[in-house]
């Protein structure tokens, strides 16, 4: 009976991978409209596969995912003369899931926790899932930064720093994530220790990414900014709105790893944790409440959940926003990111200061390399994970199709 035990695990990974599947290919039935930026996108892979090359003025990121679908579209039928929304997305779909595969060998090559049980928090993971389908650059983009990590891990940082050119091309703001992957790598070859030898060592070693940045440079230069349309809507700046929902959103998101520390936890976590984590926690949380941050003009549109949550954060319920800003920090303590990996947490916070707009799509990066890299909880507790990431991305499905409200 007990050798039967890794089929019934091997089974049941297979089943729910089919079972997301399903759903997604559901949402390109039953979708029957292009949803908010699925338009400006699909519009711009109608243009290429026509052979019209002009760039449509509210396209805001480098048309490589646009290329790239319009491509397949064109070999799959070639006489097809206008390419069908469905069709757009069952193409973004299969780029989408290459970044299963990818999530799945750099869990399993950083051994840090189970990889399978990952990949299903993965695949259902609530500010993922609903763009697997839908005609978005972000996870095709996410595919590609994964595409560019794994190398890393096997010290090929020519052919990531490549790989990561090609992330440029999907979608601009990816400079952050190369310049995470030279940390990572610098940090993984010679620790925290910052010497003149190992950082002339390093730049040798890694000039590809060098390269990247001097080429993502010229191109902002001759750009005029980093965005390709719509400019004055996505003006860089110092924005703190983004970090106090990225952490609300990673408080409630991670709610069971929370109660299983607090359960389980000895008294020298609690200690540091009632010493240092909760009174910073407590500061981040009541500097919201004092000083909220002005909200862009597209955070106020009532057909989107995030900005349904934001008007009742910045009205009624702002005292839990507070509360699940204080979690959100308490829960990255929780996942004891260690070593190598804690060069991810500063990059996190550039990643989000840029952007005015607060939008859950900018998080999709940080919180999966935060899935790949936080310690893994009791096994009950990873399984409860799971469960609740597939609930809630179930519910965002429902409100999409049946509520005409997007996520």
């Amino acid at each position: 009976m007990k050798s039967l035990i890794p089929y019934k695990r091997q089974a049941a990974f297979v089943a729910l991978i089919v079972f997301a599947f399903v759903v997604w290919i559901a949402v390109i039935v039953l979708g029957d409209k292009s949803y908010v930026d699925e338009g400006t996108h699909a519009r711009q892979i109608q243009r290429f596969f026509k052979g019209n090359y002009s760039m449509l003025d509210d396209l805001t990121n480098i048309p490589g995912y646009h290329v790239t679908v319009a491509t397949i579209e064109k070999i799959v039928h070639p006489n097809e003369k206008y390419p069908p929304l469905a069709e757009s997305r069952s193409v973004s779909l299969a780029l989408s899931a290459t970044s299963l595969l990818l999530f799945y060998l750099i869990s399993k090559k950083i051994g840090i926790g189970d990889p399978k049980m990952r990949t299903l928090q993965y695949a259902f993971f609530p500010i993922t899932f609903l763009y697997f389908p839908l005609v978005y650059t972000d996870i095709f983009s996410l595919a590609l930064l994964l595409a560019a990590f794994l190398p890393i891990l096997y010290r090929k940082y020519t052919l990531s720093a490549v790989i990561s050119l090609l992330c440029l091309a999907v979608r601009q703001d990816a400079i952050v994530w190369v310049g995470f992957f030279w940390l990572f790598a610098f940090v993984s070859e010679y620790g925290f220790v910052l010497s003149i030898r190992n950082i002339s060592r390093h730049f040798r070693n890694t000039i590809g990414y060098v390269a990247v940045l001097i080429l993502f440079l010229s191109f902002v230069l001759f750009n005029g900014g980093i965005a390709i349309g719509d400019k004055e809507s996505h003006v860089v700046g110092l924005y703190s709105g983004g970090i106090y929902f990225f952490l609300a959103t990673v408080g409630f998101l991670f709610l069971p790893t929370l109660v299983t520390f607090f359960k389980t936890a000895d008294w020298n976590r609690l200690k540091g944790y009632l010493t240092y984590i909760l009174p910073i926690g407590t500061v981040l949380g009541l500097s919201f409440v004092l000083f909220p941050p002005a909200l862009h003009k597209y955070n106020l549109d009532a057909h989107f959940i995030r900005n349904l949550v934001l008007e009742q954060a910045y009205t009624r319920y702002w005292w839990l926003y507070a509360v699940s800003i204080v979690l959100g920090f308490s829960a990255i303590y929780v996942m004891k990111i260690q070593g190598r990996f804690i060069a991810l947490l500063p990059i996190i916070v550039l990643s989000l200061i840029p952007s005015f707009l607060i939008e859950q799509r900018y998080f999709i990066v940080p919180l999966v390399f935060l899935l790949l890299f936080r310690t893994e909880s009791t096994k009950h507790t990873e399984r409860a994970l799971t469960v609740f990431f597939l609930s809630l991305s179930l519910s965002l499905v429902y409100m999409l199709l049946r509520m005409d409200l997007f996520f």
